[in-house]
């Protein structure tokens, strides 16, 4: 969400300044989110992600850790609780 927030408010700002010099080569605005949305997912990305799931009677929690490369590769490895462990 973080790196989102930044990449638009850098994307604002380089508007910004575009705005003052006209060029022949302006981006539409698909163009201009396909850009933004590349320099945010960069080329890999890493994180670990604590699930919490919440019933009338019970709660849960699960931890998992990912691994994405691009757009096309991702993994995605269950580390608790033990019984679901390496899944």
């Amino acid at each position: 969400m973080k790196r989102i927030l930044i990449a638009l408010i850098i994307l604002t700002i380089g508007t910004g300044f575009s705005s003052f010099a006209q060029t022949s080569n302006t981006l539409s605005a698909k163009e201009i989110v396909q850009k933004a949305d590349a320099k945010s997912r960069g080329d890999y990305s890493t994180g670990e992600i604590t699930m919490t799931i919440v019933r009338p009677t019970w709660t849960r929690e699960m931890t998992m850790k990912s691994w994405s490369r691009g757009a096309d590769y991702a993994l995605i490895l269950v580390v608790a609780p033990a019984r679901d462990k390496g899944t």
